[in-house]
């Protein structure tokens, strides 16, 4: 019971500041049409940031409570965790593959042959596959470049980098 209410509460506060915004951004927006005004262009910039912010807050707060029953009850073998298990063994389990012919194999005998049979091919020393497909694409490197990479960093090139970097 006090979930539930907890919940209520927190989506009428999302509901609610996000109808605040939309509201004084539709507002903004009728003036904008009307008058072109800095002023107003900055708000409706700094309103739009605000919603979002409550976007991605409203975004988390679901994925929380999503998970609030494995929180609130722990990893129990209980049948409620079982099933959820069961479910997801279910759902990540191959049961057909297609042969380099394009034929789909559903025997489960076959797609371990098959299985097996094709990492041999791939990892014995007369396989046809290519190990690096670019190969010689790319110019070699000469001594000085293997100095230059092996040469440590330092902290003005990080810190450079780092306030090179958008927010």
């Amino acid at each position: 019971m006090k979930l539930k209410l907890g919940i209520k509460k927190s989506l009428a506060i999302f509901s609610g500041k996000k109808q605040r915004i939309l509201s004084r951004l539709e507002g903004i927006t009728y003036s904008l049409f009307f008058n072109p005004n800095h002023f107003f262009d900055k708000i409706q910039k700094k309103l739009w940031q605000e919603y979002e912010g409550i976007v991605v807050q409203q975004k988390f707060y679901w994925q929380q409570l999503s998970r609030s029953n494995n929180i609130k009850f722990g990893d129990k073998n209980t049948r409620y965790f079982h099933q959820r298990a069961n479910g997801r063994r279910k759902r990540n389990k191959i049961t057909a593959l297609k042969n380099d012919s394009g034929e789909c194999i559903d025997n489960v005998e076959k797609l371990k042959r098959w299985g097996v049979d094709f990492f041999k091919i791939l990892y014995s020393m007369d396989s046809n596959y290519n190990l690096f497909p670019l190969s010689g694409c790319f110019p070699k490197l000469v001594s000085w470049d293997y100095a230059d990479i092996s040469k440590g960093v330092s902290q003005e090139e990080v810190k450079a980098a780092i306030f090179d970097m958008r927010s």
